[in-house]
């Protein structure tokens, strides 16, 4: 199957749903075939709070899918988190946490945060749409559920700066037809 490109997903969704229809058993096929054959990675081990480093305080809450749980290497040090603790600790009293899992949507995300009890960070960073991209929810409500959580994040938390990181090239996975 050729790739589309990148946001056109929705657009054809709603342009012609009778494509889509008939297309939804090759989809499906080949949806179960990914799902069955992708190894399911562990997320890093270690820990996913901690306080670091001297100089002004800085709050980081770090929220997200499996790049933000530390898929791919074996311990949160070596991960998103860890890396942005040794960067930032020099310069900083860090105070951080991480609230992620593996196969994390944005509304999952957001779900899960307002579970938590509030508590105040300064920035946030977010890592976040491979599943939103794989469950094929659409651009526009991805984009909503993004700003669902940035208001969480400023209202709940008293979020001042969010940075989101890129969703990868998906169309570049191997594994994915």
């Amino acid at each position: 199957m050729i790739p589309a490109p990148a946001g056109t997903g929705s657009a054809l969704r709603h342009r012609h749903p009778w494509l889509l229809l008939t297309l939804a058993p090759v989809l499906l096929a080949q949806g179960m075939h990914v799902r069955r054959s992708i190894p399911r990675l562990p997320e890093a081990a270690g820990a996913r709070a901690g306080v670091a480093g001297e100089g002004r305080p800085l709050r980081l809450l770090i929220a997200g899918d499996s790049a933000a749980a530390g898929v791919g290497v074996a311990d949160q040090s070596q991960a998103l988190a860890g890396q942005l603790v040794a960067r930032l600790a020099p310069d900083f009293r860090l105070y951080w946490r991480l609230e992620a899992e593996t196969g994390r949507t944005t509304r999952q995300t957001v779900a899960q945060l307002r579970e938590l009890a509030p508590e105040r960070f300064d920035v946030a960073v977010i890592s976040l749409g491979v599943n939103d991209v794989t469950s094929g929810i659409g651009a526009r409500r991805w984009a909503a559920g993004l700003e669902q959580l940035t208001t969480l994040l400023a209202a709940r938390f008293g979020v001042r700066r969010v940075l989101f990181s890129a969703v990868p090239p998906m169309h570049l996975f191997p594994a994915l037809p």
